[in-house]
């Protein structure tokens, strides 16, 4: 400010208080830097700019996305250098609606981005309010509002995740630093003196992520210096998923090479694919090596805010730290990027905190646990949690969700549009809990076998009700059962949790028995024991590994069939019956079926299933777990190979080796897995050995189809290319001869197993059931014994009196003994 000027202001002035001036190296201190008034005008100006152009225009439908100039033309129109003297406000006005009108709109609706996009009003004002405020949050008597915000958009979004018990959290500038706090206190936790000593003081560390992880996991390394050759890239599948399978091989190929694995990076929604990482398998492998396991949410997090989506990220709640930003799927006004974390030892403090004492004093007249600052490497930090706290309030979890089902729902009505399209095509299907079912009609149609387009395009719609209603993480048509009356379409999906076995018939009779009254029972009880019945497989194994719900047509209600039980499947090996396709008609047979038709139906897709559900060689793998032999039937103890190349169609026609049973085997005693039902009875110690029965055993998983037995003298298999004219493109099929309906069909890297038919096995070219046992005799009769007339009444009589007097004369005779006794 001029002398001139000063003076000036000083003699205008009235109050002499007011009016005091302190000038300091030719500088007035006491005078307002801007004049308030103008600056007023000025926010007010420019804030009708931006509603105008960047609010009102830029969500028009008919703005353009972008006014589209080259560099050296857009750098002329802008006119970028600073000079000495500054512009008027005019002049800035004008920059501000050059800089919105050459600007991308990203809150267009034509813009799309698989990121971010669309306009959030109230996180726009939130935005508004902190850059008013321009707070900075590292200590509370600072940021007292944002901080506590920020501490309850935490403590809500850690439980989003599922750790209801608590954790910590900081919102930081951007996803990638989230990602490289999850490293640095993965890092810390594995070696807590290399925060002191450098990396001199650590041994060779590695660490594992998806080859399809973002590109922000190498920078860390490289920038925190691990290297990025110490980055081990996990192979993955053809969905890009990461191979839990593949990760446990580097894992201990990292060991063998005496590096030190200290964490593993997962991705839920890569950048490209959009793929989520099978959280659950990976946790257990993270769990086997004592590894910290970080989930990259960035983009697919806000998939936990909706009940039908959230599955996408099942199995979250296991891991160690995630990284969420609610501006990507939330719509939140960017940045807003959140890293939560489970541990509550204070690590995320131990690990970036620098203790400056004269921010962070212990001394303070407030809880010094709201000053969060030494959690983050930053010091000004921005309340970007403002923005979700109050888009939260103001719209609740239950508007969010509709706003993540809304999203993924567009995302599957532009794939289908596209596939309408001549000139595009889609680089991957969408992949949803509902196996292909246009595909599975496709090979059954090349292989001449099944329904037609029409019912398989009515199957699909009903089956699409199925997943709406049930919410499994997959489903697939099994088949369909032809009955007398009706069909059964049957629909297979896995167990989703362990659910009450449901008690047999004959269960249940016996425990009713057991609660009568002894009292309101006055007959004999019988003192015969049954012998022991094979009990159950648990939901989730061996019979009982999948969950079948069947109907009669299409847009029909769904029913779940009941779980197997073993005396069930052993009955159901000896009868022969059709079908009616009333689930609730009696099960008319000999030997008796415990159950009805229900029980019958699932017994048979238990039996089908283990003799006809097959795949190329190789397409699976076992996984090697530390398991007991006999509960190997309990465990789904294989997986998809990732490194599967594929089998020609003609040599699966030719060789059935290149075929295996990916089905658990039933044994004769009704199970996937034997037990000793003699361990249960009371027997004497010295027959226990010779008593005890010997094991049933059946071949191992994942055997080759090609060492099936014969059956009356044919092959178990039939086998035939789908076409002679382009084997090239033709389908391996194959049909059961053992099982009448039941085909599998394969091309590259894909197989499809289905069945059609009656639900019976054939048993040659007669059947005859099984006579019933002769009739017992009632009595046994001999040589011994005799047979005499009744006796007449006054026999009867005659015979009463004989015993009376008999009876008398002994009463006399043992008076007169004891009264000698008595003399002695």
């Amino acid at each position: 400010m001029s002398a001139e000027t000063h003076n000036h202001l000083t003699e205008s002035c009235s109050d002499p208080v007011r009016c005091s001036s302190l000038l300091k190296d030719d500088v007035l201190l006491d005078a307002p830097a801007q004049d308030t008034s103008s600056m007023e005008d000025f926010i007010h100006q420019s804030m009708a700019v931006v509603l105008e152009e960047a609010v009102k225009k830029a969500t028009d439908v008919r703005e353009k996305v972008c006014e589209w100039r080259p560099p050296e033309e857009l750098m002329e129109l802008l006119d970028l250098e600073l000079r000495d003297k500054g512009e008027s406000d005019s002049k800035i006005l004008e920059r501000c609606r050059d800089a919105i009108k050459y600007s991308v709109k990203a809150t267009h609706p034509r813009f799309f981005n698989q990121l971010f996009a669309g306009m959030e009003p109230y996180s726009l004002a939130a935005s508004f309010i902190t850059e008013a405020l321009k707070p900075s949050l590292y200590t509370y008597e600072v940021a007292p509002v944002f901080t506590l915000t920020e501490d309850a958009v935490l403590r809500k979004m850690r439980e989003m995740i599922g750790w209801e018990e608590g954790g910590d959290g900081i919102f930081n500038a951007g996803g990638s630093m989230s990602n490289m706090y999850a490293i640095n206190l993965a890092r810390h936790r594995q070696c807590p003196n290399i925060k002191e000593h450098g990396s001199s003081a650590a041994p060779p560390l590695v660490l594992f992520t998806s080859q399809e992880c973002h590109y922000s996991i190498s920078k860390a390394a490289a920038l925190m210096g691990i290297g990025t050759k110490n980055v081990y890239a996990v192979p993955s599948d053809d969905r890009g998923k990461m191979v839990p399978s593949a990760l446990q091989e580097q894992i201990q190929t990292a060991k063998s090479k005496g590096e030190v694995p200290f964490m593993v990076n997962a991705t839920a929604g890569t950048t490209v694919l959009g793929a989520f990482d099978p959280l659950d398998a990976i946790a257990d492998v993270c769990e086997k090596h004592d590894l910290w396991l970080h989930v990259d949410a960035c983009w697919g997090g806000g998939a936990l805010m909706s009940q039908k989506h959230r599955q996408l990220l099942k199995g979250i709640q296991r891991v160690d730290s995630v990284s969420w930003n609610p501006h990507k799927m939330l719509m939140v006004c960017l940045q807003c990027s959140a890293f939560l974390v489970r541990d509550m030892t204070s690590l995320l403090q131990r690990s970036h905190s620098a203790r400056a004492s004269y921010l962070f004093q212990q001394d303070k007249f407030y809880d010094v646990s709201y000053d969060t600052g030494d959690k983050s490497v930053q010091c000004s930090r921005k309340p970007d949690a403002f923005k979700l706290w109050l888009m939260w309030k103001a719209l609740g979890s239950r508007e969010l969700e509709q706003r993540v089902d809304r999203a993924l729902a567009m995302a599957r009505y532009f794939a289908e549009e596209i596939k309408k399209r001549e000139g595009f095509r889609l680089v991957m299907e969408e992949e949803t809990a509902l196996s292909n079912v246009n595909k599975t009609a496709f090979y059954l149609e090349e292989a001449g076998v099944g329904l037609s387009r029409q019912e398989m395009q009515k199957i699909f719609l009903a089956l699409r009700q199925l997943v709406e209603q049930e919410k499994p993480q997959q489903c697939r048509l099994w088949g369909k059962i032809l009955g007398t009356e009706s069909n059964y379409i049957v629909a297979e999906t896995p167990h989703e949790e362990e659910v009450e076995q449901e008690l047999s018939t004959e269960e249940q009779t016996e425990e009713e028995m057991e609660n009568v009254d002894e009292e309101k029972d006055p007959l004999p009880r019988s003192v015969y024991t049954r012998p022991p019945v094979a009990p159950k497989e648990a939901a989730g194994t061996g019979a009982n590994k999948f969950v079948y719900y069947v109907c009669n047509k299409p847009g029909q209600a769904w029913v779940r069939l009941p779980s197997v039980s073993p005396a069930q499947i052993a009955v159901a090996r000896q009868i022969n019956r059709f079908f009616t396709g009333r689930l609730d008609s009696v099960v008319l047979s000999y030997p008796p079926f415990p159950g009805n038709e229900a029980n019958y139906l699932r017994a048979q897709i238990a039996r089908i299933s283990a003799g006809t559900q097959i795949s190329p060689f190789d397409f699976y793998q076992l996984i090697e777990k530390e398991s007991d032999e006999e509960n190997e039937a309990l465990l789904n103890n294989y997986e998809i190979n990732a490194d599967f190349e594929g089998i020609s169609a003609s040599e699966m026609v030719k060789d059935m080796a290149n075929w295996v049973h990916h089905a658990y085997h039933i044994l004769p005693q009704g199970r996937c897995t034997w037990v000793n039902l003699a361990a249960n009875l009371d027997t004497e110690e010295e027959d226990e050995e010779a008593n005890e029965p010997e094991p049933e055993v059946g071949p191992p998983i994942l055997t080759a189809v090609s060492h099936d037995a014969e059956m009356f003298d044919c092959p178990p298999w039939s086998s035939w290319l789908s076409s002679t004219l382009t084997p090239h493109y033709a389908l391996a099929v194959l049909r059961s001869v053992l099982w009448p309906g039941a085909y599998a069909c394969a091309h590259a890297k894909e197989f499809v197993n289905i069945y059609i038919g009656r639900g019976l096995k054939c048993v040659g070219e007669e059947y005859s059931p099984p006579l019933p046992p002769p009739p017992q005799e009632e009595y046994p009769i001999g040589s011994e014994v005799t047979e005499e007339l009744d006796p007449q009444v006054e026999e009867e009589q005659a015979l009463s009196l004989e015993g009376q007097q008999e009876a008398s004369e002994g009463t006399v005779e043992s008076e007169e003994d004891d009264e000698d006794e008595d003399d002695d």
